[in-house]
């Protein structure tokens, strides 16, 4: 309700303008006050995605509660049914969780695109006030000057918008770099990524097949990490191997920025592997962890 009565006041002044000349100072603090809204509704959205992500995990870990009851003690013999009623509330976290992520995903996708569309309707505004200006007598220039700032700067956040929702993905430079290290051709290297997180899993998978190119034996444990207390994010590389770690560091950090990590401390951090996990039958020598993309 505040979102539409903001908008609806926007609306009011931007009418109002062409009768009654109003302090840009005003209409700026509008527009502010109506983007602030849209990304506190976005940050909403998206503590429930986490949310619901954090239920998953406790369900996964609830729903293992059914196979506690077939260990040989007998003091848990007798408990066989408090044990099932566990496993099947682990399931309903699990089904509930996962509906709720869906349905969080949509609303945070929508929100930037509320964001985005926003941002581009003030972006053609400016401009036609700034088209306007050009008309006029030549005092009206160092107002034009001055709205041909604030589209500059509209366009500038439009863009780091972009790259903030855009999904990453690997340059061409960076592929043909991963196909050409055949001088590392043999050495084994694990791929994880988490479970639900499928931007991720392009990401891993692009990694996955250049290195192949390479020659290099793949570890696959794409779609297997189920996060605990918070997630991963960004693209990390360790191994007791430091030349093709150092190599396959310098090639993610080439474009996009791929290494880049969250604010939040690695002590809050961390994942379980669950489901059809690869064990390697050698110590890999280096492991490739796509977390998810960063909040910026």
């Amino acid at each position: 309700m505040k979102i539409i009565v903001n908008i609806i006041s926007s609306s009011l002044v931007s009418i109002s303008s062409s009768f009654f000349p109003v302090p840009p100072s005003i209409v700026e603090r509008l527009d502010e006050s109506i983007r602030n809204e849209f990304a506190a509704l976005r940050g909403e959205y998206f503590f429930w995605l986490l949310f619901c992500t954090a239920a998953v995990a406790i369900g996964v870990l609830l729903e293992e509660a059914e196979a506690v009851s077939t260990w040989r003690i007998p003091t848990l013999g007798t408990h066989k049914s408090f044990f099932k009623c566990i496993a099947i509330i682990g399931w309903m976290l699990i089904i509930f969780g996962v509906i709720g992520e869906g349905l969080c995903e949509a609303l945070v996708s929508k929100a930037d695109g509320l964001i985005a569309t926003f941002n581009e309707t003030l972006l053609s505004n400016t401009e036609r006030e700034a088209q306007f200006a050009n008309t006029e007598s030549s005092t009206a220039n160092e107002r034009a000057a001055e709205l041909e700032t604030k589209a500059a700067n509209l366009t500038a956040s439009n863009l780091r918008l972009e790259a903030a929702i855009a999904p990453r993905r690997l340059s061409k430079r960076q592929l043909d770099g991963f196909a050409a290290i055949t001088t590392r051709a043999g050495r084994v290297v694990q791929v994880k990524s988490y479970s639900s997180d499928t931007e991720s899993l392009v990401l891993a998978t692009q990694l996955v097949d250049a290195l192949k190119k390479a020659h290099l034996t793949i570890v696959d444990n794409r779609l297997t990490m189920v996060p605990v207390g918070s997630v991963i994010f960004g693209v990390s590389v360790e191994g007791a191997d430091a030349d093709l770690v150092a190599d396959l560091k310098k090639l993610l950090s080439l474009d996009g920025s791929l290494m880049a990590v969250s604010p939040i401390p690695t002590e809050n951090r961390g994942s379980i592997s669950m489901g059809a996990v690869s064990t390697p039958r050698v110590t890999p020598a280096a492991t490739i962890t796509v977390g998810a993309k960063p909040i910026k």
